[in-house]
């Protein structure tokens, strides 16, 4: 299993570097990462998930809430009024 790093490495050569001037952050690179892997998930799981939309009225001040019975994991999050 590669590190975090090690991936980041992979995907610079993988577009040049060092031969090409790479001009990305690492937190460019790390949040590539993570949507790959969330629409990796979403492929890999197939039918075997649900997606659900509700709604989950915030409290100024407040950061952590209780989610829905069944909601393990929040996948987006959309700021939409009406």
């Amino acid at each position: 299993m590669r590190t975090r790093a090690e991936l980041r490495e992979t995907i610079k050569r993988n577009l040049g570097h060092p031969m090409v001037k790479i001009e990305l952050y690492n937190s460019q690179i790390d949040d590539a990462i993570d949507l790959a892997k969330q629409k990796y998930i979403r492929w890999g799981a197939g039918n075997a998930t649900q997606e659900v939309y509700f709604t989950l009225m915030l409290r100024g001040g407040q950061s952590i809430y209780d989610l829905p019975a069944g909601v393990y994991d929040v996948v987006g999050v959309t700021d939409k009024v009406g």
